[in-house]
């Protein structure tokens, strides 16, 4: 009986550090990903509009 909740709590335990680690996981993966999204946009991003709007008004 005892063995059996002492098997449980570990368990919790273990699951509640799955949890955290993806937790973090997510938090690092959607940062990166804003980060690399977000640095096409601002003067990069403007030039690039610039160019492609040229090419398209040439034509």
């Amino acid at each position: 009986m005892i063995f059996n909740i002492i098997k449980n709590e570990l368990i919790k335990i273990c699951h509640k550090k799955k949890l955290i680690i993806c937790f973090i996981l997510m938090c690092i993966v959607s940062t990166a990903s804003f980060f690399f999204f977000s640095r096409d946009r601002g003067e990069g991003g403007l030039e690039n509009y610039k160019r492609i709007e040229k090419y398209y008004y040439d034509l």
